[in-house]
């Protein structure tokens, strides 16, 4: 692989002297044609050094300021192997390119392709997107010039595409069988550029797109990408699919040229006026559902599924190692980090289309904590797709991926879950099982499954929709290590923890290559390995762990990062708040109350003015503080004290209309405050919570199951005792006919290994 410098000759140029850069790329090689020789053929004619090549003799006089680059490659490697082969050449171009340009250089990039060069050219665009080595490229590419390339006029269907960029195969003398010929017909070499997510991306580009009136492989139809006149200008040359990129001296060859020198012109001149924007300092980030590293601990345990081997990808065993910020202090004081402390940066949640405005609105709004208006937001764009689109739409199926994912950030389960269902129902009347939105949309359905307690059946959605996502759009697209995260929640839930360490550890080393370790997601990805690593908040009797030397370094961890994570990103950030909160709960194992609970009380007021009080991270932090009164206040044999009831009551009245009790969460919620009144005789109360409790219990998997036979039993005594003993009436939620609840905040899996401690449930460990 390498550019051949066209204009000016290399002898005389300075790359303080040119304005812009062009490079252009070719397609597919002849069966047997030399590498290079093809490289300068394919815009040349007649063919040998002698030919004339219009980019060095013709471009230069409306492109005066440009240096003209040709990039040679083996097309054969390129197009004959598999996707990640695919991947990586297209990554190999961004860097010959990068290795042409000076650092920083900022100066407007147009590409120009033939053929299969401009798919070439177009997944070297999505890797940039990803790569924060190459953003840069990215962001500085403003115009694209294609002749005669497949875009199937926008259409995402991989095998009607893979059978059209065959037929440029057939034409270069590739036979049935061959490798080549094999690999394009299969078509999902290039599922990256058939998302609707590279369509947003295109809007941002001045594009012209050639066909041949004399083409027969690529129509004119399929020779478009089917953008806004806007953005895209289609233009008929007089050739074939081979001859319209190449100008002679006939007047059909000066007629095309006349068009091809207008239209690059075009798009040149609109080049030097844009303002190239960068962005050195931060990674630009992939599409992605956004994942705010919101601690959601998965509920109590079923027993290991048999057959969880076969749909999950093997990953050796790793002791999980954070990055290297995280690391316990020499002073365990609340003191300022060092001064050369790198800075924590970047938003827990980057718009879905950054070239988008209402996608970035939609983040800013998300980020600055405005559910509400994002929600009016969404529920405005989904409506507009809705009526002009039609729902068996892409766009529309993504802007109810965008309500569905929002309702489930929030709290709201039944919501979301009523979305998920819907999108998918309608999307796979018309978008392929492996199309990237619906594999997101199967990861969100996998996450609800996992808090719904169909762990199993979580842990089966989640590796399939996996590998499909690691073969469709790589190992370390954010798409991909959001659901090998959901994954290792479900593994976590089923007692696996060595396996869900290793998916979580995997997920922090690639978030730490794409993002960069100083990401605010990457520390969210720590806390999330040290929240599964280390014993729960409510595991084992109280200050049993103050000698455990991991709790003690973790401890130690925590208190520094939030240091930095104050100075950084500030008091209020999501994921200061989240370390916070862990390091209450740390607190607790350690036995150190008194600091516990003045850690957790400055997290719950702070979550509350900064969330608001019905946001899950608020809950969460309420569940913390019946943690540590159920550690702290116990009284006699009630491991359930009163103390704790106040904060488990309101944890309950958040849950029901979000959630509702067929969830194992709030079914834990529902017997500890059931155990925690009938331990103290008031047995009205505990009444009312057990029938909640067993009715929860109906149409679910636990119907007839152990746990649903011992609430039985618990209704039961408390039937029998409070009419015999009798007992007051506590005005408490529950007491009453119209008892709610809502959502958990992410604390399933603390209320479980509670109830666990008493052989009441199964825990997650």
């Amino acid at each position: 692989m390498a550019c051949r410098q066209l204009y000016p000759p290399p002898s005389s140029s300075g790359a303080e002297t040119h304005k812009i850069d062009i490079f252009a790329v070719h397609g597919l090689n002849p069966r047997s044609k030399d590498i290079s020789a093809h490289a300068w053929d394919t815009w040349r004619i007649p063919e040998g050094p002698q030919g004339r090549l219009w980019l060095q003799e013709d471009l230069p006089r409306v492109v005066p300021d440009a240096r003209i680059f040709l990039y040679e490659y083996d097309s054969k490697a390129v197009f004959g192997k598999d996707r990640s082969t695919f991947i990586d050449k297209a990554t190999e171009l961004l860097e010959t390119v990068r290795c042409e340009r000076d650092k920083k250089d900022t100066r407007p990039i147009l590409f120009i392709g033939h053929s299969l060069g401009g798919l070439l050219i177009k997944q070297a665009l999505i890797n940039a997107h990803n790569n924060p080595k190459f953003t840069e490229i990215k962001d500085v590419t403003t115009g694209l010039a294609f002749f005669a390339t497949p875009h199937n006029g926008g259409d995402w269907k991989l095998m009607s595409f893979g059978t059209l960029v065959a037929r440029v195969a057939t034409a270069t003398g590739f036979q049935p069988g061959d490798d080549v010929m094999e690999v394009l017909k299969e078509g999902s070499l290039f599922s990256d550029i058939l998302t609707e997510m590279w369509q947003h991306q295109l809007m941002k580009y001045d594009i012209i797109s050639f066909w041949g009136s004399e083409d027969y492989i690529i129509p004119p139809k399929s020779a478009k990408l089917g953008m806004p006149g806007d953005v895209e200008n289609v233009v008929k040359l007089n050739g074939d699919h081979s001859s319209l990129c190449k100008i002679g001296t006939t007047q059909k060859d000066q007629d095309n040229l006349k068009k091809i020198r207008r239209n690059i012109e075009d798009i040149y001149s609109k080049a030097l006026e844009k303002s190239p924007q960068p962005t050195a300092n931060q990674p630009a980030i992939p599409i992605i559902d956004g994942w705010n590293g919101q601690d959601r601990t998965s509920p109590p345990v079923l027993p290991p599924r048999p057959r969880s081997a076969q749909h999950t990808p093997e990953r050796r065993s790793v002791t999980p190692k954070p990055p290297a910020f995280f690391a316990p202090p020499p002073d365990p004081g609340y003191g300022s980090p060092e001064t050369d402390t790198q800075s924590i940066f970047g938003e827990i949640y980057p718009p879905t289309n950054p070239t988008d405005p209402r996608s970035v609105q939609e983040a800013e709004l998300r980020n600055a904590n405005k559910w509400d208006d994002v929600r009016k937001l969404e529920r405005h764009v989904f409506e507009v797709y809705q009526r002009t689109l039609g729902q068996e739409n892409a766009e529309t199926i993504n802007a109810a991926y965008e309500i569905a994912f929002t309702a489930f950030e929030t709290g709201y389960l039944l919501d979301s879950e009523r979305w998920v269902d819907w999108a998918l129902q309608v999307s796979r009347q018309f978008l392929t099982p492996k199309h990237p939105l619906i594999l997101k949309l199967n990861r969100l359905k996998g996450e609800m499954l996992t808090e719904k307690g169909d762990w199993e059946e979580a842990e089966n959605l989640l590796a399939g929709t996996l590998v499909d996502q690691q073969d469709a759009i790589g190992t370390s697209h954010l798409d991909t290590l959001a659901t090998e995260r959901a994954l290792g929640v479900a593994c976590y839930s089923l007692g696996r923890l060595a396996d869900a360490q290793n998916r979580l550890q995997h997920r922090l080393e690639c978030l730490s290559e794409v993002l960069g370790e100083n990401h605010v997601l990457v520390v969210s990805a720590v806390i999330d390995l040290i929240e599964i690593s280390t014993p729960s908040a409510d595991a084992g009797p109280y200050g049993a762990q103050r000698t455990n030397p991991k709790v003690i370094s973790a401890e130690a961890g925590i208190r520094d990062l939030y240091n930095k994570l104050k100075q950084s990103v500030g008091p209020t950030n999501r994921i200061t708040l989240r370390v916070l909160r862990n390091h209450g709960k740390l607190k607790i194992l350690l036995g150190d109350t008194t600091e516990a609970g003045d850690l957790l009380r400055r997290v719950k007021s702070q979550t509350e003015s900064t969330l608001g009080q019905d946001h899950p991270d608020t809950m969460a932090a309420v569940v913390a503080m019946a943690l540590l009164y159920s550690k702290t206040g116990s009284q006699g044999s009630n491991a359930f004290p009163a103390a704790m009831r106040p904060w488990m009551e309101l944890y309950l009245q958040w849950l029901e209309p979000r959630k509702g009790f067929k969830i194992t969460e709030s079914q834990n919620a529902l017997a500890m405050l059931g155990i925690s009144y009938m331990n103290d005789k008031l047995y009205f109360e505990a009444e009312e919570y057990f029938e909640k409790l067993v009715a929860a219990y109906q149409g679910t998997k636990k119907q007839g199951s152990s746990e649903a036979q011992k609430a039985s039993m618990w209704l039961k005594t408390c039937r029998v005792s409070a009419r015999a003993f009798g007992g007051a009436r506590n005005t408490g939620y529950g007491a009453g006919r119209n008892g709610g609840g809502g959502r958990g905040g992410g604390s399933g899996g603390d209320l479980a290994n509670l109830l666990a401690t008493l052989g009441l449930g199964r825990s997650n460990r």
